[in-house]
């Protein structure tokens, strides 16, 4: 710091992400910086505690997280993939839309959560031109295809890369904001809120049509909560690919929590809002 000219009298803050080498109390980089000027006040990366809560929320995704992360490597080094992708998007003008540019799907970030949104997306909404090139493949004795094709022909799969994809959507903005060297702490705020009022909506919404089920709120005009949303849109593709709707393989194994929930939809529905509460 001191090759750079950097006159740290006139520091007042410092932020890093919380390994020990940066944030350590004692021998982090923020302590030495600290005993160099006081005024120096160290936080904690926002954008990096945001990556931590994401990653902390996604946990019991794992599983599809990993599933993402194996598509794409399989795409990545195989020019032959990419092609039968890039044609399968072509011959698909459903998928063309949204996908826009989009003509491949990224390698998961492994530091950061939010930027694995646009992977996310990019499976959701080119899920049928990806199968369709995976059959492909298959046809031609691809025997990765094949077992990539009994991942994604799974309803747990498809409606946890559907709730993935708008989670990770509704905080991609915020932590583009926060990486902005001309952004300010009130500016900062208000992104952080809009990001955390769309989330307390979700809950908000759906303990409402719990409570109108249970016979409170009845004469209160209810919206349709963004979660059932998700999930029609996921029993929606589930039904043009043929896939059943069923429950994960390790929950239909223990009798005792599968009887805890009422049908499918209330099972995804209150794992996906305890990550999100």
């Amino acid at each position: 710091m001191a090759g750079t000219k950097i006159d740290l009298s006139k520091g007042r803050g410092q932020a890093y992400d919380g390994g020990g080498n940066m944030a350590g109390k004692h021998n982090g980089l923020q302590a030495h910086v600290t005993r160099a000027n006081p005024k120096f006040l160290f936080v904690h990366c926002h954008g990096h505690i945001m990556n931590l809560c994401l990653a902390k929320a996604c946990e019991q995704t794992q599983k599809v997280v990993d599933h993402v992360q194996q598509i794409a490597i399989a795409f990545e080094y195989s020019s032959k993939r990419q092609q039968f992708f890039r044609e399968a998007i072509q011959a698909n003008p459903e998928a063309a839309d949204p996908l826009g540019n989009k003509k491949k799907i990224s390698m998961l970030c492994e530091t950061r959560w939010s930027a694995r949104g646009d992977s996310f997306s990019t499976v959701k909404n080119g899920i049928f031109p990806l199968v369709s090139s995976l059959e492909k493949l298959e046809e031609e004795k691809d025997e990765q295809a094949s077992g990539l094709l009994a991942v994604i022909l799974q309803f747990p799969f498809v409606v946890t890369i559907v709730i993935l994809a708008a989670v990770l959507q509704c905080t991609s903005l915020l932590s583009t904001k926060l990486q902005y060297e001309t952004l300010d702490f009130n500016d900062a705020c208000r992104y952080a809120k809009q990001t955390t009022s769309k989330f307390e909506k979700w809950v908000k919404e759906s303990q409402a049509v719990i409570e109108e089920k249970e016979g409170e709120n009845k004469d209160q005009e209810m919206c349709e909560p963004e979660f059932d949303k998700l999930f029609k849109e996921a029993q929606r593709i589930a039904q043009i690919l043929g896939v059943n709707e069923s429950f994960p393989r390790e929950i239909r194994r223990r009798p005792q929590e599968l009887a805890q929930y009422a049908d499918l939809h209330d099972y995804f529905k209150k794992k996906s809002l305890s990550s999100i509460s």
